[in-house]
């Protein structure tokens, strides 16, 4: 016969909460740790610097003790780079600082690539009476700016032939020159076959000096793209924003501006048989006492979706698109959907030329002058249609 268990109610009590206390359980004999964090102890103090990164063809250049240390800096990085190739290019890589060149600029070897921190964090400057920076064909330069601060007949920034070379988040600024004053040139050769030429993306240039020519942009025979930029050129004898002299321009949502000229201002001109195109653009010259949105001489131009405009004080001669011609071959001028402002004159049409304008709006003055002028579906500034300024 089985007898049976009998268990104390302090027993039952302590292994179970059914007694009004809660259940205890053993630990095993291990002390539970605690959750709360401790006082933070006091912060070492920084270590050395390690080793630069080790690329096989890049090269980081820091700034010195001074801006000139920087620019000094930067010329032996470039020279130092002996044999860049198309097998083997190079990228140079620009840290935040001041990097000044002094009087002599920089002429770096194809197949070399430049990127600073951006264009308000990385300067490349000079004093030079040449180009600041002559970026040859196979470059690339990218998120910095490059300045040249005059003093010299000449004040360029930078300099480049236009068969192949890139620029994009690029800041350009040439001040000062005594006879010519261009924050940026681009050269080609005449008669030269480029399939697509030199790009220039989200690229913001300005010239400005108180004599001789200025120019946000230059381009002489060359083949070139602009997209999503601004070019502005101000003071001097002759402000121009872009001047195209032969070769083919095309401006893609990119801003042309001529302002305070002494003689005159022109936000596009075009001559020697330049072909222009503008495609959602704005083409203007300002503040002077000849202003005028785009210029042509000798040259053809396609117009789309933009901006022409010459305006100024009241007794300023101000036009859109003015024309005029050398030699007695004939050129065509095609305007879309766009807006010319001129209150002397809309248009001033040459003989030789044919100017189509369709769609588009024209405020101001008359369509004058000779050559033959053809105006469709045109209205001006109070949208009546036909435009009373066309022929």
């Amino acid at each position: 016969m089985r007898r049976p268990l009998l268990l104390s109610v302090s027993i039952l009590c302590s292994l179970a909460s059914g007694c009004g206390g809660e259940a205890t359980y053993p630990t095993g004999g291990f002390e539970v740790p605690s959750t709360r964090t401790g006082p933070e102890g006091p912060q070492g103090e920084r270590g050395p610097p390690g080793p630069a990164g080790q690329y096989a063809r890049i090269r980081t250049v820091s700034p010195g003790g001074s801006a000139r240390d920087s620019g000094e800096a930067l010329r032996k990085t470039v020279e130092g780079i002996l044999e860049p190739s198309a097998d083997s290019p190079w990228l140079i890589y620009l840290e935040p600082g001041i990097y000044d060149l002094g009087e002599q600029g920089l002429h770096p070897r194809p197949y070399i690539y430049f990127q600073g921190a951006g264009a308000g964090l990385t300067t490349v400057r000079s004093t030079s009476a040449e180009p600041t920076f002559t970026a040859v064909a196979h470059s690339e330069l990218s998120a910095l700016t490059v300045e040249n601060r005059g003093g010299s007949p000449r004040a360029v920034a930078l300099a480049t032939p236009s068969s192949d070379f890139r620029a994009h988040e690029l800041e350009a600024l040439a001040q000062g020159g005594l006879e010519r004053t261009a924050a940026i040139v681009a050269t080609g050769t005449s008669g030269e076959v480029i399939p697509q030429g030199a790009e220039f993306t989200r690229v913001r240039a300005r010239a400005q000096a108180d004599a001789g020519s200025v120019a946000g942009l230059e381009c002489q025979d060359c083949t070139l793209r602009l997209t999503g930029s601004t070019f502005r050129g101000e003071g001097g004898r002759q402000a121009v924003g872009v001047s195209a002299i032969g070769g083919s321009l095309e401006l893609w949502d990119t801003t042309a501006d001529g302002f305070k000229g002494a003689e005159e201002s022109l936000g596009v001109e075009a001559r020697s048989s330049a072909h222009l195109m503008l495609v959602r653009a704005e083409a203007r010259g300002r503040e002077a006492p000849a202003s005028t949105g785009v210029r042509l001489s000798s040259s053809t131009a396609s117009v789309r979706d933009s901006t022409l405009a010459g305006t100024g004080q009241p007794g300023h001669q101000t036009r859109a698109l003015d024309t005029s011609r050398v030699g007695r071959l004939t050129y065509k001028v095609e305007v879309e959907r766009s807006t010319l402002v001129g209150a002397s004159q809309v248009v001033r049409g040459a003989e030789g030329y044919s100017i189509f304008i369709g769609g588009s709006q024209l405020r101001g003055g008359q369509v004058e002058g000779g050559g033959m002028v053809a105006c469709h579906g045109s209205y001006d500034e109070n949208f009546t249609s036909p435009a009373p300024a066309c022929p």
